[in-house]
């Protein structure tokens, strides 16, 4: 299952991306292999994507990029559990998607108010 997180620091006022580079943490190795080696992104293996979320702080662009909503689902879920508020939170897929994920956050106690940030 594929798990893409990119997480980045930026300036609010300008809206321009710090020094601080993007994590790329990822649940498949072989995939942050194939990531071009660069000292602008920072590629971190793990083996549980949510508990990546304690990373996170108020400053932070998230995109949550999963093959599917039961992999995303728990990224989501521990953002709003912790209370993290990124900057930016965004999730990519369909309405569908997004349609699944709000009913499964809100069967999983997460207020509508606070999930419907993404």
């Amino acid at each position: 299952m594929l798990s893409f997180l990119i997480a980045c620091n930026a300036s609010k006022a300008s809206g321009r991306i710090t020094s601080e580079t993007p994590i790329a943490p990822s649940t498949r190795p072989d995939w942050l292999a194939k990531l071009p080696h660069s000292g602008k992104l920072t590629k971190l293996p793990t083996d549980d994507m949510p508990a990546q979320v304690a990373l996170l702080s108020d400053d932070d662009f998230v995109v949550s990029m999963t093959m599917g909503h039961r992999t995303g689902r728990p990224i989501l879920e521990e953002i709003f559990r912790q209370g993290k508020h990124p900057a930016y939170l965004g999730v990519i897929g369909s309405a569908a998607k997004r349609k699944v994920l709000l009913r499964e956050l809100f069967e999983a106690g997460i207020a509508p108010g606070q999930a419907d940030h993404f």
